[in-house]
């Protein structure tokens, strides 16, 4: 009945009182603790509070005093500063009111005329890094709008923020306090550094309210992210939770269904011409606290006024993409446009789709595009035997001689003409050793072994091999193209070895891609054991020292890793061909990390 009566006398009056609550907040943030102003019209306390005025549609001074004590409890509790774990930073009591009550009184008709200032008082324990900022003005029913003005200062410098404040959308701030801030005499050249690094820090992702869209083009996947504020995903997907100020891990695991279910079957994509359907990789939630969103973390709760939900969604190939087009349809009533940004090998581009006009599609071309090499064998070609060619004559005179001393000797022993015979054909054989009736190749020693270039020609190619097969996504893929080079014996345990040696610990695990490999050393040895049937040798060991280069990238920034390994390898012709047939990791250490924040133009490199 109170509201209702207080909408009674609002109507009553609409031509001369504002149908709307409007105030003003100015917050000023220093190290121990933050200082509020919030300006309000009288009218506030008519609208919210119930004050019933007097005959003459007047508010005594005694009724405005009322009204003033319930207005600092509202003030106290409806605006609201929350620290980066979403913690709610309580008022100091008492909150001072500035405000000179007219002995006599207003009138309605004149509430808007006359202003009150409460000023509110949060002590810090330490310099925040992140507040959030939000109003509840409107009342419980919101049966009435709030318009408020938010501006916010920094201790030592400029003004941070100066935008509306809209009921139940939060605003998120950072806070820099281990470098001077700027000031209206900054110059250009130290804004554009300080803001430089202010992007570093944050690796790209400045804006806490934003919608932020990152389509990845690779050989052989497309893969789009889309990182989104909680409170921009319940305008669109219904996400049920109980606490106002944190969502639980078991609401997040709920709600990741509907929310793959709710991006995986909108904003479609077509590849080359066909329609792709997506594979969700991920869906994660993140507090204020989590800079690097590449790194999953251990599931826990987020607050609900400053959480972002990241989604992964990857759409496998088996060739590389000549043309991608998205269309962006999830929007909403307060989402109306989206930049998305397209990265490729060659950089990519930006471009910000729209919900009217027409504006919601993103295209891109490859050009014209070398295709990858394909994968090949590596034949295991037989090593000829040094010989000795003679002609079929000689041998023939050879053999004859040899013949006729042998049945000489042995029947009537060697006399004089027998011995002049032998001479006599084998300076025939001799003479006739070039000639043009035909040549003989005879064996002039032993098969000689693999030379030490020759075995590294073939080992860099088994080698180069091993690595451009995890240019492939899926593990079958992988698993074909490995069997190019790996004996199927070991071909599990070789996809396993490198397949750790990929992942990022720092990224919780994250496979990197392969961007660079690099033999340092490479030196053989006799593989030990018996020829092969088909006369070739056993084969060889080889002992290498190699770097690896991959990139883990998420969210318009990557992280990049370059390990060192030593291993022992083992190589034999399999099937007619060199395989590696045993591979020992002897020795693996990193030798540099660092995260590069994705730029279309240029990145901005700091080693961690």
């Amino acid at each position: 009945m109170g509201t209702v009566s207080t909408v009674v006398i609002f109507l009553s009056v609409a031509a001369s009182a504002h149908p709307v609550s409007l105030s003003r907040s100015l917050v000023y943030v220093a190290g121990d603790e933050v200082r509020v102003t919030v300006e309000v019209f009288l009218e506030d306390l008519f609208l919210f509070h119930d004050l019933q005025p007097d005959a003459a549609d007047y508010l005594d001074a005694a009724t405005i005093q009322q009204g003033i004590e319930l207005h600092r409890s509202f003030v106290a509790d409806r605006f609201v500063i929350q620290n980066v774990a979403g913690h709610r930073l309580q008022v100091r009591q008492p909150v001072d009111v500035t405000f000179d009550i007219p002995d006599d009184g207003v009138a309605l008709a004149n509430l808007m005329s006359h202003k009150l200032t409460f000023e509110l008082r949060h002590s810090l324990e330490a310099s925040p890094e992140f507040l959030t900022f939000s109003q509840r003005f409107a009342g419980d029913e919101g049966l009435l709008p709030a318009e408020m003005q938010l501006t916010v200062k920094q201790e030592g410098g400029d003004v941070l923020h100066d935008k509306a404040l809209v009921t139940g959308v939060p605003v998120t701030l950072r806070f820099v306090w281990d470098r001077p801030a700027l000031t209206e005499k900054s110059s250009d050249r130290e804004r554009a550094a300080w803001l430089a690094l202010e992007q570093q820090k944050t690796l790209g992702l400045t804006s806490y309210g934003a919608v932020y869209s990152f389509l990845y083009i690779e050989d052989f996947e497309v893969r789009h992210e889309i990182l989104i504020p909680l409170q921009t995903l319940q305008q669109i997907v219904t996400l049920s939770h109980d606490d106002d100020e944190f969502f639980s891990v078991a609401e997040q695991e709920a709600a990741a269904h509907l929310i793959a279910d709710y991006f995986g079957s909108g904003n479609p994509v077509e590849i080359d011409g066909r329609h792709s359907d997506p594979v969700v990789r991920r869906c994660d939630f993140y507090g204020l606290d989590v800079k690097d969103l590449a790194r999953r973390g251990l599931p826990q709760p987020v607050p609900w006024a400053s959480a972002r939900a990241g989604i992964i969604l990857s759409y496998p190939l088996n060739a590389v993409p000549t043309h991608v087009h998205l269309q962006w349809n999830r929007f909403s009533k307060t989402l109306w446009s989206v930049n998305v940004v397209v990265f490729d090998g060659a950089g990519g581009f930006r471009k910000t789709v729209t919900r009217v006009g027409g504006n919601n599609v993103v295209e891109w071309n490859a050009g014209i595009r070398k295709g990858l090499p394909p994968l090949q064998l590596t034949p295991a070609e037989v090593i000829p035997r040094p010989v000795f060619e003679i002609s079929a004559a000689s041998v023939g005179l050879l053999l004859f001689a040899v013949s006729a001393f042998t049945l000489r000797t042995v029947k009537a022993g060697i006399d004089r003409r027998t011995v002049l015979a032998v001479i006599f054909l084998l300076g025939c054989a001799w003479a006739f050793r070039d000639g043009d009736l035909g040549k003989l190749a005879v064996p002039a020693g032993p098969r000689p072994s693999m030379t030490d270039a020759a075995a590294d020609a073939v080992f860099a190619a088994l080698h180069a091999n091993l690595y451009a097969s995890f240019r492939y996504r899926s593990e079958s893929d992988v698993y074909d193209a490995l069997a190019f080079s790996i004996s199927g014996d070991v071909l599990q345990a070789t996809y396993l070895k490198i397949i750790e040696g990929l992942k990022m610990e720092e990224q919780g695990g994250a496979v990197a891609r392969v961007r660079k490999v690099e033999i340092l050393h490479g030196a053989r040895s006799e593989l030990t054991g018996q020829p092969r049937a088909n006369g070739l040798s056993a084969g060889f060991e080889y002992r290498c020292r190699w770097n690896v280069s991959g990139t883990v990238e998420h969210w318009g920034h990557l992280h990049t890793r370059t390990n060192q390994f030593e291993a022992d390898f083992c190589v034999e012709s399999v099937g007619g061909n060199w395989k590696v047939t045993d591979i020992d990791i002897v020795d693996n250490q990193r030798v540099h990390f660092s995260t590069d924040v994705r730029a279309l133009a240029e990145t901005v490199e700091t080693s961690l």
